[in-house]
């Protein structure tokens, strides 16, 4: 009976971790599929570089954080709770988007963070007074035109990783293991 028990156990352990494995490639194959059409992969920005990008930001109370590419909305959550901003999120992968969606819900922070599942490129900027994104260069560049247009003066623009090529950084921040770079609208 015991030996039954711990083979059903391993069995069980086994199945649990190869449906983990599953989502685990489904996802992975998914952000690589983004990336390949233009987008860039899904890779969580750790904490000591969201916190700094949040710094950098200088956010005051009420000022509205738009995250391009949320993912998991740590930057929008850091934003709302540590500043007292408000936070738009923008994600066009399914897993983040309700990885994020959920993040949000259990901190009890729906009713000052939104997160649309969309493509940046589709969503108007100009509500934004930051925005945050860890993206590609290429992707960055892409965006630059968009950002011009649509965001209001003294916009914010914080790049983890990243720059952009045709735009001059007010400030580089070298401080976390990938640099920052704040540019000023």
């Amino acid at each position: 009976m015991e030996s039954m028990i711990i083979a059903t156990t391993i069995l069980f352990i086994i199945t649990i971790g190869s449906f983990a494995a599953l989502v685990w490639l489904v996802s992975n194959f998914a952000s690589a599929l983004q990336s390949a059409t233009g987008g860039a992969y899904f890779v969580p920005l750790e904490e000591e570089v969201s916190n700094k990008m949040m710094e950098l930001a200088e956010i005051k109370p009420g000022e509205m954080v738009y995250d391009l590419g949320c993912g998991d909305a740590r930057n929008l959550i850091t934003a709302v709770m540590r500043y007292g901003a408000q936070g738009y999120g923008i994600e066009v992968a399914v897993l983040p988007y309700f990885r994020g969606r959920q993040q949000v819900k259990l901190l009890g922070l729906e009713d000052k963070i939104t997160i649309r599942q969309d493509n940046f490129f589709n969503v108007n900027l100009g509500g934004a007074d930051v925005i945050v994104l860890n993206l590609s260069t290429k992707l960055n560049n892409k965006l630059l035109a968009k950002i011009k247009a649509e965001c209001k003066p003294g916009t914010r623009i914080l790049s983890a990783r990243f720059p952009f090529s045709h735009l001059t950084p007010e400030k580089v921040d070298n401080s976390t293991i990938y640099p920052i770079f704040r540019y000023l609208i």
